[in-house]
């Protein structure tokens, strides 16, 4: 008798490299990866711009960090004397147009990646004159429409990015958005389910990682949530990771990790009084893990 379905692990469509530079942009659950990349010394960053939800904004996003778009001017807006930009996070901002273009400037980067991982939350958008907003910046809700994105326009707006044919892990954020609505939320997750399918489908370079999936069939339990009831709790989000290390690297490395796990839970043990030999042994440690983190 089983109490549980467990999603079956399949290899990708494109290979993950220890070597690879990462960049994951788009929800939280970006953000929530993240520390299992450092860790395990990749060279990743997350969401240099602040977080985006929907995939018009995350794909306009990488465009400016890149250079294959420029901010309009026309989206520029000023609150609490500060300056802020609609197709950014309200974490980008500047006393001034200047500073903030130069925040952008020091964010952005001139080498693409070597690998893309972009996690969609929601296809429900806000829109200033019929054009996407990716943050409201507090403004009144009159300011705006609320729409769903069509799956043609998130295929549009992907095309920048894809075309680039660097190797693209898609994935779609188990956080519920409930403040929409829940039927609501259901329809925004299936849009975004549709479109990834899609692209996987077009694009031999972009895969798929049923991080939603693993979380709602699998782990399919309130006890896996944090108090909100809507973010992954963090056994969840280990859990979704180490689906993911499974599917993308091989069993040496990931005995590496775990090499990386126990050093790095031997040194987060700090002696009351630390000795002499501690510390030496804490500095061959440390040594070692450096040297485990470079394979």
């Amino acid at each position: 008798m089983h109490f549980r379905t467990i999603l079956p692990v399949t290899k990708p469509k494109v290979p993950l490299q220890k070597t690879d530079s990462v960049r994951l942009l788009g929800s939280c659950f970006s953000d929530e990866m993240l520390p299992f990349f450092e860790k395990y010394g990749f060279d990743v960053k997350s969401n240099p711009l602040g977080i985006s939800y929907n995939p018009v904004s995350i794909h306009r996003v990488f465009d400016l960090l890149y250079g294959k778009l420029a901010l309009e001017d026309s989206k520029f807006l000023q609150r609490d004397d500060l300056i802020f930009h609609y197709d950014l996070h309200s974490k980008i901002f500047g006393h001034n147009k200047a500073e903030l273009l130069e925040t952008i400037n020091n964010r952005a980067e001139a080498i693409l990646p070597k690998h893309i991982f972009l996690t969609y939350g929601t296809s429900w958008v806000y829109c200033i004159d019929g054009d996407v907003v990716n943050n409201c910046h507090k403004q009144k809700n009159s300011f705006f429409t609320k729409r769903l994105l069509t799956i043609e326009e998130m295929l549009t707006s992907a095309q920048s990015i894809f075309e680039l044919k660097i190797p693209t892990t898609l994935t779609v954020s188990p956080v519920r958005h409930l403040k929409d609505g829940f039927t609501e939320n259901q329809r925004s997750k299936a849009r975004l389910i549709e479109f990834v399918h899609a692209s996987v489908e077009k694009y031999a370079h972009v895969d798929y990682f049923p991080s939603y999936e693993i979380m709602m069939d699998d782990l399919r339990d309130y006890r896996f949530y944090k108090d909100d009831l809507l973010h992954p709790s963090l056994f969840a989000v280990q859990y979704i990771w180490n689906h993911f290390e499974t599917r993308y690297f091989s069993e040496d490395q990931i005995s590496i990790f775990r090499q990386i796990d126990k050093i790095s839970q031997r040194l987060s043990h700090i002696p009351f009084v630390s000795t002499e030999k501690d510390i030496d042994d804490r500095i061959l440690l440390s040594q070692e893990l450096q040297k485990l983190k470079a394979l």
